[in-house]
């Protein structure tokens, strides 16, 4: 009679979205652009196998952490044991339609596994993976659907006859900027002259 020893949790990986990610809502999330990653048992053959992948989608507001249910975000500690969402297996996919927020926000995807190790009389859990290593098994990304709030400091006036250069600010919230582009021209529609 011989049995195998498989104490080892399972080894989780989150491909979409990544790490410090900065998207609009329609580009993540959903049957378009699902969560992706993978699940391994570190035991290869000789391990029990995955048994459930789950993937757990929160932000932090204030002092409360809000946690994805399935059709809406909740808060409250009842909500985060429950926040856990089943994804499939090995290579997974979470499809949920989800309902951003309005805001600009960081959001944070925990991906966690639990083999089919069992106790030796056939009963328990098996090992479960702890999510703890940012970029692998937890992600942090932005979702933002705000534009850029832009505004220009030097020059002051609408007509100058000379100015050194042009000055300003760009606030672009959670998600950086990427670019601005300054036009310079004379006249209107048809009548413009560029520089």
């Amino acid at each position: 009679w011989s049995f195998l020893y498989d104490n080892l949790a399972p080894n989780m990986t989150i491909s979409y979205p990544g790490n410090n990610g900065r998207y609009r809502s329609s580009q993540v999330g959903g049957g378009a652009n699902p969560f992706t990653g993978g699940a391994t048992d570190p035991n290869g053959s000789l391990g029990s196998g995955m048994d459930t992948v789950e993937v757990r989608l929160s932000y932090l507001l204030g002092a409360d952490t809000y946690y994805w249910t399935g059709v809406l975000f909740a808060s409250g500690s009842a909500v985060s044991g429950s926040g856990w969402r089943d994804t499939g297996n090995v290579t997974w996919e979470f499809t949920d339609n989800i309902v951003w927020r309005s805001a600009d926000t960081e959001y944070t995807l925990e991906a966690r596994g639990e083999d089919k190790a069992v106790l030796g009389d056939g009963t328990g859990g098996g090992n479960v993976s702890n999510p703890v290593s940012l970029g692998t098994d937890v992600m942090k990304f932005v979702v933002d659907d705000s534009l850029p709030s832009l505004g220009v400091e030097v020059p002051t006036m609408s007509w100058v006859n000379s100015f050194g250069s042009i000055t300003g600010t760009a606030n672009t919230s959670l998600a950086g900027t990427d670019a601005v582009e300054v036009e310079i021209t004379t006249g209107t529609d048809a009548g413009k002259r560029w520089w």
